[in-house]
């Protein structure tokens, strides 16, 4: 397994691993609306940083993302952080349905568990990479 191919695909393994975690742990969520509203909160907050961070990304010319570009890398990143923001504003869209639904069935909490690890580590995959760009492009 390369490097590359652990980076695509990390999110998405965590989560399910966390996923099953939770399955077999079987915990109740949460009654109340307050975690809905700080999951909301937050989902949407990481949305517009996403999308600043690509904002910026394409405005910056740098050696650094000139020699991406050529080795084509800077497509995955791009995919990167779309994907990020897809998957936070699913989750914000699941936590909405939440106000909705019966919270108590089981398959809510499973499947906003899953997607809060699964945007975590998306929404963390692009900050480690867009750091790391920054960092180059200051020494």
């Amino acid at each position: 397994m390369t490097n590359l191919f652990w980076e695509k695909i990390h999110p998405y393994a965590v989560a399910l691993c966390c996923a099953l975690l939770w399955y077999w742990c079987a915990p109740e969520f949460p009654k109340d609306d307050e975690i809905l509203s700080a999951s909301l909160s937050v989902g949407a907050i990481l949305i517009g940083f996403l999308a600043t961070a690509k904002s910026l990304l394409m405005t910056l010319d740098t050696p650094v993302l000139k020699r991406l570009s050529d080795a084509g890398y800077i497509k995955d990143i791009a995919s990167y952080m779309g994907e990020g923001i897809y998957l936070l504003f699913v989750f914000c869209a699941w936590t909405m349905l939440g106000y909705f639904m019966d919270t108590s069935w089981p398959w809510f909490g499973l499947s906003w568990f899953t997607l809060l690890i699964a945007s975590t580590f998306a929404f963390l995959r692009v900050t480690r990479i867009m750091l790391k760009l920054f960092a180059k492009k200051s020494s």
